[in-house]
């Protein structure tokens, strides 16, 4: 014969709820680790054989944008924006853990198999960016206008960024140049009878210096003007046919400019 259970009353019937509350807490915490890991898992592979360590590039990506919508509820865009984010919108740093900086610090870096300018490259050359010349977008190529932050497609954005940000520094270059300790100053003796300097007033003969000195102080714009000015040599009959007289241009050409720029 069964022994009755006896009823619980009072002190004894809380504890046993308590308990019993304290255990199905448990089991839900268990079931949702385990409807997480099912959830990661259950794409990657068929359900027709296991999980595999060869798992295919395509079936590994498959299973991260699982993650990413049906987990953590983004898409691609916002996860991109939330794993790269260093600061908030009020402009504060955004608190990230030791795993997270230390996981995009390698990327940016390059101390990774795949580095930032493969993921550059792939965006700027790949079908998925290409847009139509017919489009609005196409006109905001290599834009000095629309800053690149206000430009949704990708090819324009990069273009644009790489624009402005050499816009930047060439500016930046002109500055240091044009300050005494150059050495692109001259003084006039006479200072009663100012003139503007001249090419002509210096002499042919420090071109080789002047050059150095631009080379030193405006490295981009040097390079960006004698690619400009110094078009590659004509072959004739299988000679190269070498300029002499380009660099002394190109040299006389940022002079003027210098010379615009000491005038305001």
């Amino acid at each position: 014969m069964d022994t009755p259970i006896r009823p619980l009353k009072g002190r004894e019937l809380r504890a046993c709820v308590q308990y019993l509350d304290d255990v199905i807490a448990l089991l839900k915490k268990d079931i949702g680790e385990l409807i997480q890991e099912r959830t990661l898992l259950a794409d990657a592979a068929s359900e027709s054989r296991a999980y595999s360590s060869r798992t295919s590039e395509n079936e590994k990506l498959q299973a991260v944008f699982s993650a990413i919508s049906r987990t953590a509820k983004w898409n691609l865009p916002e996860f991109l924006y939330h794993t790269f984010r260093y600061q908030d919108e009020n402009g504060q740093p955004v608190h990230r853990t030791t795993e997270h900086a230390g996981i995009v610090s390698r990327f940016l870096q390059g101390r990774t198999k795949y580095t930032p300018a493969m993921v550059l490259d792939a965006w700027f050359r790949g079908p998925d960016g290409s847009i139509s010349k017919d489009c609005e977008a196409s006109d905001l190529m290599y834009s000095t206008a629309v800053p690149f932050t206000e430009i949704q497609s990708v090819r324009p954005t990069m273009t644009s960024f790489a624009v402005q940000v050499v816009r930047q520094q060439v500016v930046r270059e002109a500055e240091d140049a044009i300050k005494p300790t150059s050495g692109l100053h001259t003084s006039v003796k006479d200072k009663s009878n100012p003139k503007v300097m001249n090419w002509t007033d210096i002499g042919a003969g420090t071109t080789s210096q002047v050059a150095e000195i631009l080379r030193k102080y405006q490295p981009i714009t040097m390079d960006l003007m004698m690619q400009i000015a110094a078009r590659p040599p004509h072959k004739r009959k299988g000679v190269v046919a070498v300029r002499k007289f380009r660099p002394v241009e190109v040299v006389s050409l940022m002079l003027r400019m210098h010379e615009y720029v000491n005038t305001y």
